[in-house]
């Protein structure tokens, strides 16, 4: 299970991964929004564009 905070205002995304056991043995990761953020249930091959988003944000 994966649980995401999207911080706008320091422009980071953190991501926690309470992996089988819930938290347990939890991983956390920290990203930029200025690219892409691996989505931990496809094995990180499905990626959320971050940049995009806040691009598309800004421009509205």
């Amino acid at each position: 299970m994966e649980y995401w905070i999207a911080d706008v205002k320091n422009q980071k995304v953190i991501a926690y991964d309470l992996g089988d056991d819930f938290g347990e043995n939890m991983d956390l990761m920290i990203y930029g929004m200025d690219g892409e953020v691996p989505v931990g249930i496809y094995d990180g091959e499905c990626k959320i564009d971050f940049e995009e988003i806040v691009n598309s944000v800004v421009n509205i």
